[in-house]
């Protein structure tokens, strides 16, 4: 597997933002490449519109339609972000809670893949200077969709979450059909420049279930 991401300034109110990833694998090969603009309105409100498209190829011989997918697909998506300011409160100082809303389409696709057209809202709120809870809700051509999970600050330098994601597909995931995840870690802060973490996925749902370790260095 091999990929790339960036996400480039354009000016202090845009910012554009591209991935490509490449896997290859005996079961199945799978590309895609992403490419999305995210312009800041004002100092409450920010737009964000993207494109994605992906291939799949399967290489089990008789695989199961049902499990499986073959073909490319090409989604649209576009966002609406919003954090007001705190009122009464310095300049540029936020209130403890923000909210998006977003919408997406297909706009092509070939073979069995499903069409992934989907509406949703989420958001944030800080219960206080150390816990924040996160959800989202979706609905679409796949199915319900959603997170719930909270994120606990220990320290100025360390934070810990756990999150629960009902998911309706995933490129990590060649199975097709609905899964959840629960979605644990934390991290530490060295200094300004190092960041390290670990975190545990337990998965199940369409497929076979899995428990992924991962811990790294940013």
């Amino acid at each position: 597997q091999v990929g790339v991401r960036a996400a480039v300034p354009v000016g202090d109110a845009t910012e554009i933002q591209v991935k490509a990833d490449d896997r290859r694998a005996d079961t199945q090969d799978f590309s895609n490449g992403e490419v999305g603009v995210r312009q800041k309105i004002n100092e409450e409100w920010a737009l964000g519109l993207g494109l994605r498209h992906d291939n799949r190829t399967t290489h089990i011989a008789n695989a199961s339609p049902i499990l499986s997918q073959n073909g490319a697909r090409t989604d649209v998506v576009a966002r609406a972000e919003y954090r007001p300011d705190k009122e009464g409160g310095k300049p540029g100082e936020k209130e403890d809670w923000s909210a998006y809303g977003f919408m997406q389409g297909t706009a092509a696709r070939s073979g069995n893949r499903d069409e992934n057209n989907r509406a949703g809202l989420g958001g944030s709120w800080r219960v206080n200077d150390r816990v924040k809870l996160n959800a989202e809700a979706s609905e679409g051509s796949m199915g319900a969709g959603g997170l719930l999970g909270a994120d606990y600050r220990i320290s100025d330098r360390s934070n810990a979450y756990l999150n629960y994601r009902m998911e309706t597909e995933s490129p990590d995931v060649t199975y097709r059909g609905r899964y959840g995840s629960w979605i644990s870690g934390s991290d530490y802060r060295v200094s300004d420049e190092m960041r390290v973490f670990g975190q545990t996925r337990t998965t199940s749902g369409a497929g076979p279930q899995s428990l992924t370790q991962a811990f790294g260095v940013d």
